[in-house]
């Protein structure tokens, strides 16, 4: 079942991909998509009511990522989270990449999260490391009940 639903929000979301523009300060963009900015400071400057809980969690994620917090990164990610591979994805092998990737790639330094309202499962990020690397991101996230949690990503 939840390969049917990643498979679901993974084709939803490439569909949506087109739609999701790299815009900053909280605004919306001519498709009705909503995006978050956070700095390396960790502060989120958004319009009041404007954000998704899959948004918000997205940049709770990044938040964490900046700030090296990768066990604060790991608690957003779902207890079945796999790699777009298949690969089961625990703690350690979680930690071990984010920190192989900021070494290899320099630590993030800014981030904008977007949604197409229509497909709220589905995060894009654009990424910037160390002011030269910048990069887009898909986070595919579940929701169950009121809370949100991250199944797996391309890339963080």
């Amino acid at each position: 079942m939840k390969d049917a639903l990643r498979i679901a929000a993974l084709i939803l979301c490439l569909a949506s991909f087109a739609l999701v523009s790299c815009n900053t300060q909280g605004s919306k963009t001519a498709s009705n998509t909503t995006t978050l900015t956070a700095a390396s400071t960790a502060q989120t400057r958004a319009t009041p009511g404007t954000a998704s809980g899959s948004i918000t969690l997205a940049v709770a994620f990044y938040q964490a990522l900046t700030v090296h917090d990768y066990n604060k990164a790991y608690s957003y990610i779902d207890a079945d989270a796999q790699t777009l591979d298949g690969i089961a994805l625990n703690r350690g092998s979680f930690i071990q990449m984010a920190q192989t990737i900021d070494k290899a790639e320099g630590p993030v330094t800014e981030f904008s999260a977007g949604i197409d309202p229509n497909v709220p499962a589905c995060v894009m990020v654009s990424v910037t490391r160390n002011q030269r690397l910048h990069y887009h991101a898909r986070l595919f996230l579940h929701r169950d009940q009121q809370q949100w949690s991250i199944l797996s990503f391309d890339r963080i």
